[in-house]
């Protein structure tokens, strides 16, 4: 732990400040900002017992962590190469980093919330193509993919069904390249741009340049790791908007999922690994997605096995998941089908019948503990879906398939996978011809038409429905991190956490209703009729109204309002 009046860095053993310190060139804001939030944040970690060592072995974490600190200065090293190579004003990523693209691509958030709308919930399924890892534990197969050639990967896994497709550059750690991202674009685009997958850069990110080389390349997002950046995310963050790209932040606590969310964030990615000291901790994802309302799209990671693991994530509202250790195994194609096959009514649904779930074990503070699925819920899952019209779920079957799912079976190469019509939009079985192959990949996609499936990157984007979407989300985003910050504050004048979000909710509507009367009617009726300011002075006062009757009171009838300290 750091000494009292000293930074994190100067605190550090003599070795970690050679690590960190090497190689970082004065005025760097964003890399110097990240190593030492990493550094911060090393020191505030908890031991945990499934580690893969003891958790009495300081020595053996030791190591862990300064494995983790060397992977970043290494990329750091990597990252100043790369700025040298593209220093010209002229080169194509220093003009993306000038200027901002006028050209929205949504792709990514479309493939991962394609399954899960208003009528239903389903999951959308992303594959992590990596040739290492530098997470293992005793208690899981460690083994990853092994292929030569990204797209042919990227082609076949298509064709099994993923919606996304985590692509790996960085060869140290994880054994890619940046080639292989454009290589997998080239590859995929054949499909066309409303089937193809969506195609994600995953590396350590900590400048924008990276950024600027992921859409050069073509890719429809990039990971962005919030352990890393810190408070760099915000400017990383908008630097993927400039370019026209979406970003993924990675977070493993819910401090960091509460400051994605406040940076503006809307797809965050859950690791149950924590990366610094290499432990697995298996309910991470479930304990933080209470916190994370369903405006966010959220995806689970990191030890992800069985179809039992996959069950408990889309109950509790996930709208994806990813699979990388998952890839190496023979069943691939039958397992990606079972979590197709999974629905249930809506995530709001879901949000309310939480309770009827889920067993949640909560200590003196309030804080959940334990999570685990009730022994009754199959049921209730199967009268949920009749009643909403969604096709059942086989539930009843799941914890049989648990043995079954975590073994895993050998391989059998080229095993033949027919076309879903759905994704791809009903195109004759003749123009395409689809061989699945594990291990090493061979090139078994044809294309009869390449001028018809050719992917055009401006077509079917409306520029301004995806502008109010994106102000829309990002209003409700900010309401909602504003609730918890209040009802965290005041929260000890309320018997619960219900009677303190209906005290703000009509805290705000009184705000938004006298911002209205006081400086909104003549602003809009400049832009709007007399008709529509009045229809909507009308819905603020039935708001302040319907929140008024929920509102909380005490024993003399009165409503329990705390004012600002």
């Amino acid at each position: 732990m750091a000494k009292e009046g000293c930074t994190p860095l100067a605190a550090a053993s003599p070795d970690k400040r050679h690590i960190i310190t090497k190689n970082i060139p004065n005025g760097d804001g964003f890399l110097v900002v990240a190593i030492l939030n990493i550094l911060h944040i090393a020191t505030k970690r908890s031991r945990f017992n499934g580690s893969l060592w003891d958790a009495d072995d300081d020595r053996a974490r030791y190591k862990a962590e300064e494995r983790f600190y060397k992977t970043i200065a290494d990329k750091h090293a990597q990252v100043e190469r790369l700025l040298d190579d593209h220093k010209d004003p002229n080169d194509p990523l220093q003009l993306r980093l000038k200027f901002v693209e006028c050209t929205a691509n949504h792709k990514l958030g479309e493939m991962l919330r394609r399954h899960s709308t208003e009528r239903g919930h389903g999951l959308s399924v992303i594959a992590d193509m990596k040739r290492r890892t530098p997470t293992k534990h005793h208690t899981l197969d460690n083994s990853v993919l092994s292929f030569l050639d990204a797209s042919d990967v990227a082609k076949s896994m298509a064709a099994v069904g993923f919606d996304v497709i985590f692509v790996n550059t960085d060869e140290t750690v994880y054994g890619g390249h940046i080639s292989e991202l454009h290589d997998c674009f080239l590859e995929l685009r054949k499909l066309g741009r409303r089937v193809r997958p969506a195609i994600v850069m995953k590396d350590i990110v900590l400048h924008p340049i990276q950024i600027a080389q992921a859409a050069e390349y073509r890719a429809d997002g990039v990971l962005l790791n919030a352990l890393v950046l810190g408070t760099a995310l915000k400017e990383m963050i908008i630097a993927c908007l400039n370019m026209g790209i979406e970003p993924v932040v990675e977070i493993h606590t819910k401090a960091e999922a509460m400051l994605a969310l406040e940076f503006g964030a809307n797809n965050l990615l859950v690791n149950q690994w924590d990366r610094v000291h290499n432990l697995l901790k298996p309910t991470r994802a479930l304990e933080i997605k209470n916190i994370v309302g369903d405006d966010a799209t959220l995806i689970a990671a990191g030890g992800i096995i069985n179809f039992t693991q996959v069950h408990e994530l889309a109950l509790m509202g996930y709208d994806a998941i990813v699979l990388g250790r998952r890839l190496s195994y023979d069943d691939i194609p039958e397992f990606v089908e079972r979590v197709r096959q999974w629905q249930s009514p809506c995530k709001s649904i879901l949000r309310l019948s939480r309770d009827m779930f889920f067993d949640i074990q909560e200590d003196e503070e309030g804080i959940e503990g334990r999570i685990r699925l009730k022994g009754n819920h199959e049921k209730l899952l199967n009268e949920m879906n009749a009643f909403y019209g969604r096709r059942g779920v086989n539930a009843s079957n799941i914890q049989a398939n648990t043995d079954s799912d975590a073994h895993k079976v050998e391989p059998a190469h080229q095993q033949p996978i027919e076309n879903d019509r759905n994704r791809n939009g009903g195109a004759d079985m003749d123009d395409k011809i689809v061989t699945v192959t594990y291990g090493n990949p061979v090139n078994t996609t044809f294309v009869k038409n390449i001028l018809s499936t050719v992917e055009c990157p401006e077509s079917m984007i409306d520029t301004g429905q995806y502008l109010a979407e994106r102000k829309s989300e990002m209003y409700r985003m900010k309401w909602y991190v504003e609730r918890q910050r209040w009802i965290k504050r005041f929260r000890h004048h309320f018997h619960n956490r219900r009677d303190a979000n209906n005290a703000h909710r009509l805290k705000k509507a009184i705000d938004m209703y006298t911002a209205f009367r006081l400086y909104g009617t003549k602003l809009l009726k400049s832009k709007k009729s007399n008709i529509i300011v009045e229809k909507m002075g009308q819905i603020l006062r039935q708001h302040v109204k319907a929140a008024y009757e929920e509102a909380p009171r005490d024993n003399l009838g009165n409503i329990i309002m705390p004012r600002p300290e």
